[in-house]
């Protein structure tokens, strides 16, 4: 994977900007993880409402794909989120 300059200036700044969670780099566990861009792919797309009885705290988020499927991260690809020039319809996915 590419190295991809980190959106924070330092730890410190990571974790005000995440509620206190420290974010992983996703290009370094696309390499540690068994099918590493697969498991991103579904990290990133995963995201649902939590099954009927599982609690999930606030500032958490449920995700099947992540282990103990509650995850800080907050669901970060949207439909719609990007306009494409030629009008092709946008999806989380792409």
């Amino acid at each position: 994977s590419d190295y991809m300059k980190s959106p924070y200036s330092n730890e410190e700044e990571a974790r005000f900007a995440n509620g206190g969670a420290y974010p992983p780099d996703l290009s370094l566990m696309a390499k540690a993880r068994h099918d590493g861009a697969n498991y991103i792919f579904a990290l990133l797309t995963g995201y649902r409402d939590a099954p009927f009885g599982v609690e999930v705290a606030d500032g958490q988020y449920y995700n099947p794909y992540f282990p103990g499927g509650k995850i800080g991260m907050a669901k970060q690809l949207e439909d719609g989120a990007v306009e494409y020039q030629d009008g092709t319809p946008a999806s989380a996915s792409q």
